[in-house]
């Protein structure tokens, strides 16, 4: 029987998506005149192949949206309410800077920010909460380094591969060089102890999976993204004390050849949909409660540049899905959460020929609600520090 604690699958975008073709505001005469290449046409416009798969009509000054042909996977999972996409959202920061937007998105700051921060708002939620159980492991990052999104968390391991992240050198020696290095520390005493406990619990813990088991509902895709999120479902179903698991998803700062149809662009929306997709329908199946929380540093430019690609722009798309088993709803899906801030030139960020679609919600707001009525952080203060920030719940989580 799956344990009913809440498990996260955090995902970053890194090298800023396209939100405007995740999912287009296909109706909007702006978006239509401004993008050539990387246009992708309203429905029934006599475009096969190139034509959004339409998810939400116009209501008022919103305009229709749909997804991208390669995002076809996500539509059913859509239609059944589990999945949500947040527009126009990210950092109220104006800078066009992946590592700075990057950084101030995991760490939960902005320039207006009281405080500037060296901890992620994941690592805040770790710390400032007991956990699920008594585990040796509650978050895993698959990737060379721990991210910002997990900094400062307790029991919070990276590794490229958890499913042969062991001790280190000759497996025959491993014993004996482990006890010397556990009787060095024991000498030593704290905080060095502790550092190296928790370190040899993660890989106790990694051992004891049964990684050979696994049988989920769909094939995963045979990429690096789908491996590593088939390894998070195998670990979110062995390891009950396990709380979150991060990767990231890169590939995205398509300055030219965007590809929105046949290339790179496609090639990366196919393998984000596939891949979560299979996770969810893996984890719903499962029935352990799951949440998917999908960010990226900004969007991209409402014009399409000179070599078929898109700049560095302002607001972007976040996606929010999750399953919970035969339970039903966990998250208020098949919806676009925005506050549309339109595509007109008044409205772009800046307001000048050439702005961009702006931030009209802040990224925080969805990472607190995922942190407080899915993760159970108890105040918005441990996530975000910030006094500068004021929580708006938008309704993300059921």
């Amino acid at each position: 029987m799956a344990t009913s604690n809440p498990f996260l699958l955090s995902v970053f975008l890194r090298g800023a998506a396209d939100g405007l073709t995740l999912v287009v505001p296909y109706d909007d005469p702006n978006y239509q005149q401004k993008r050539n290449l990387t246009r992708v046409f309203p429905p029934g416009s006599g475009n096969p192949g190139k034509e959004a798969i339409h998810i939400q009509n116009a209501v008022g000054t919103t305009p229709a949206f749909g997804m991208a042909p390669a995002m076809q996977p996500l539509e059913t999972l859509y239609t059944e309410g589990k999945v949500a996409f947040i527009h126009a959202t990210g950092v109220s920061s104006n800078s066009r800077s992946h590592f700075d937007q990057q950084f101030n998105m995991e760490a939960g700051v902005n320039t207006n920010s009281s405080q500037q921060l060296a901890t992620g708002w994941l690592g805040r939620h770790l710390a400032t909460t007991p956990g699920t159980g008594n585990g040796l492991l509650r978050a895993v990052s698959i990737g060379g380094i721990l991210p910002i999104t997990l900094t400062g968390g307790p029991l919070a391991t990276p590794t490229p591969d958890p499913e042969n992240y062991a001790f280190p050198g000759d497996p025959a020696t491993a014993p004996g060089r482990r006890s010397a290095i556990e009787d060095m520390y024991t000498l030593k005493g704290e905080p060095l102890l502790s550092s190296l406990n928790n370190a040899l619990g993660a890989i106790d813990t990694l051992a004891a999976v049964n990684w050979s088991s696994h049988a989920p509902p769909l094939p995963y895709p045979t990429s690096p993204f789908g491996d590593a999120v088939r390894k998070a479902a195998i670990m979110a179903q062995q390891l009950p004390d396990l709380e979150i698991v991060h990767t990231d998803l890169g590939g995205w700062d398509l300055h030219s050849d965007e590809g929105v149809f046949t290339g790179a662009m496609a090639a990366n929306m196919g393998d984000l949909a596939g891949t979560l997709e299979a996770f969810l329908r893996d984890m719903e199946a499962n029935g352990r409660p799951t949440v998917v929380l999908v960010v990226t540093e900004f969007g991209r430019t409402l014009d399409e540049n000179s070599s078929s690609g898109t700049d560095h722009g302002r607001g972007g798309v976040s996606i929010v899905a999750g399953v919970n088993g035969a339970q039903g709803g966990i998250v208020n899906g098949g919806q676009v959460i925005t506050q549309w801030p339109g595509l007109d030139i008044p409205n772009l960020s800046p307001p000048v020929e050439g702005g961009d679609l702006a931030v009209s919600i802040d990224i925080r707001d969805i990472q607190a609600e995922v942190g407080l009525d899915f993760l159970g952080n108890p105040s918005v203060s441990n996530l975000f520090p910030d006094t500068n920030y004021t929580y708006v719940e938008r309704g993300v989580i059921a």
